[in-house]
């Protein structure tokens, strides 16, 4: 399995201010894109429980044959 990527490996001397800046600017973003995975993450955790409540109340069965529907709400 690859791994990801990682941004920075070793020391980084900071000489200038505006390289400091630049970093803590890298580290918003980073984390802007870690929140928003995170609500995404969310978001589709909330779809499968959705999903699942939908195909368990849609069962039906007939002998020892279960059916299972998915209807898709517009």
């Amino acid at each position: 399995m690859a791994s990801e990527p990682i941004p920075f490996v070793g020391y980084i001397e900071l000489e200038e201010e505006s390289l400091t800046e630049t970093l803590r600017h890298q580290l918003r973003i980073q984390q802007h894109e870690i929140d928003r995975l995170n609500a995404e993450l969310m978001r589709q955790h909330g779809m499968i429980d959705e999903l699942k409540n939908v195909i368990n109340t849609k069962i039906e069965r007939e002998k020892d044959v279960a059916v299972w529907y998915l209807e898709r709400s517009l």
